[in-house]
Order: structure tokens, then C-alpha cells, then sequence
């Protein structure tokens, strides 16, 4: 995995994020796919904000190499109801960072932000 788009931190990080978390309620995960893979990729999303949200991702996955902190690519939600339809949105990386949670350690939450 390059280290150029990861934002790493230490075990003792203390969560810096401003806004307040809450779980998902609108959507429960997402399907990728970009430019630069054939692969789809489904992530469980994991908290929401006013800004945006996170995905929980295996620091193995192929996806870290997939993507970077700012492109914009084309994101498949699935709503927590699953009698709707999934809806396509523009989507930006806002960031990727190594999980300080316990049980966590081997995760990296993705920020995304759809964009209008």
C-alpha cells in the first residue's frame, strides 16, 4: 500500500473530529468500483456526521490502493430499507486514517463526502 494518501496515526490518538457521530440511518453501505480496478468493493458505513461519513476497511483490502484522499468517483448507497432502490452519488475521499479503536487496530476508516 503507498503511504502518499494515508493519514497515519498513533494508538494513543484521541478522536479530534469536531462533529458529533451517529449511526446510520438513511443508508447502511456502499458498492465501489473505480477507474483503476474491475473489482466491486461493498463496505458496511460505519458512522455518519454532518459532513460526511466513514467506511470500516481492512488495512489488507486492494481498495486502499484504489483510491485517493480527494478524488471524486461514483458511489452506489444502499438504504437501510431495503425495499428502496440504491441511489448513484459523486462522492470525494476525504480522508483515509488507521482506526484507534482496540478492536479496530487492523481497519482504516475512508471519510466520504457526496458532493452536489
Amino acid at each position: 500500500m503507498t503511504d502518499h494518501h494515508i493519514d497515519t496515526l498513533t494508538d494513543h490518538h484521541i478522536d479530534k473530529r469536531s462533529e458529533p457521530r451517529i449511526e446510520p440511518e438513511g443508508y447502511h453501505c456502499v458498492e465501489v468500483q473505480t477507474l483503476k480496478t474491475l473489482f466491486l468493493y461493498q463496505f458496511k458505513i460505519w458512522n455518519i456526521s454532518a459532513s460526511g461519513m466513514c467506511l470500516l476497511v481492512r488495512s489488507d483490502s486492494d481498495f486502499l490502493d484504489k483510491v485517493d484522499v480527494g478524488e471524486i468517483i461514483d458511489i452506489k448507497y444502499y438504504p437501510s430499507d431495503l425495499s428502496w432502490p440504491p441511489d448513484i452519488h459523486r462522492t470525494k475521499i476525504m480522508h483515509i486514517t488507521r482506526a484507534n479503536m482496540d478492536k479496530f487496530k487492523d481497519h482504516y476508516m475512508v471519510g466520504l463526502m457526496i458532493t452536489k
